[in-house]
């Protein structure tokens, strides 16, 4: 049994279904995805998820209680974030073995962005605010899920056969590509915002910042839009459905947080989409 079967296993009881029904486990876990989507969606509405900048909100309604505990910027995205990449690089190990390179190379951008945001961000993270701890549990469950979920339906090609096409893997790869390039140039962006030993808020100038206020979220919600390109099934999908509707929030509520707090901030910039929104 590999390792990935023996986790989606271990699982199945959990969700009511026998051990070795597939079907059943990664149908159910999907299904369980979107209803946490819906309830994310519902929550993008009304605060940001506390971290970053939206850590003290007034109408976030999570007990201080819960947030009291936090854990240091930097390895707190590294242990939220390493789920999704060790599972991506067992997925890319037992393809290997299986001489399933199709499945492999499908993988490789899904763990090269998860191996940045798990090891190379935190590691260039000069600062940033304490993390509470309960964001990084939520988030690190997060990761699990998608990086086992994903990994189920890897081989599941056949729910959009129209979107089958060596053209559309192609425009995928350019779309994950740019997206990921404009993410990684973003953040670069934001962690040299601040000189040593200043503190507070300041715009960001250059790269995508000439036109968005967040392209670190477009970018991303761009990468896993062009990853469903690349991989076609409903687990890619709900994924890329989750990034635009949590990041695109997120996008949003940092445009109108810079728009209020400051009286010179370029009126040319979106939140989201350049031009558009």
């Amino acid at each position: 049994m590999s390792c990935i079967d023996y986790m989606r296993s271990q699982i199945s009881g959990l969700l009511y279904c026998h051990s070795d029904d597939v079907s059943c486990t990664r149908g159910r876990l999907l299904y369980g995805c979107w209803i946490y989507l819906i309830i994310v969606f519902i929550q993008s509405i009304r605060f940001a998820a506390p971290y970053g900048k939206f850590l003290n909100q007034s109408s976030n309604s999570i007990p201080d209680s819960l947030l009291g505990w936090r854990i240091q910027a930097n390895l707190a995205w590294m242990l939220q974030e390493i789920p999704a990449a060790i599972l991506g690089f067992i997925g890319i190990y037992e393809a290997f073995l299986l001489n399933n390179y199709r499945s492999l190379l499908v993988l490789a951008p899904f763990t090269v962005h998860y191996f940045n945001r798990s090891i190379i961000f935190p590691l260039r993270l000069k600062a940033g605010k304490p993390v509470p701890f309960l964001t990084v549990v939520m988030a690190f469950q997060f990761c699990f899920v998608n990086g086992l979920l994903q990994n189920l339906y890897l081989n599941e090609t056949g729910y959009f056969p129209a979107l089958q096409s060596n053209f559309l893997e192609f425009t995928g790869l350019i779309m994950f590509v740019v997206g990921m390039f404009v993410n990684i140039q973003s953040d670069s962006i934001l962690t040299n915002l601040r000189k040593p030993g200043e503190v507070g808020y300041k715009i960001p100038y250059g790269g995508m910042f000439a036109y968005l206020s967040a392209p670190n979220y477009s970018g991303e919600i761009l990468e896993w839009w062009g990853w469903f390109l690349i991989n076609p099934t409903p687990a890619s999908l709900w994924f890329a459905a989750f990034s635009t509707i949590f990041l695109g929030a997120r996008a949003t509520k940092t445009h109108s947080f810079y728009t209020t707090k400051f009286d010179n901030y370029p009126r040319n910039r979106k939140a989201l989409i350049p031009f558009l929104l």
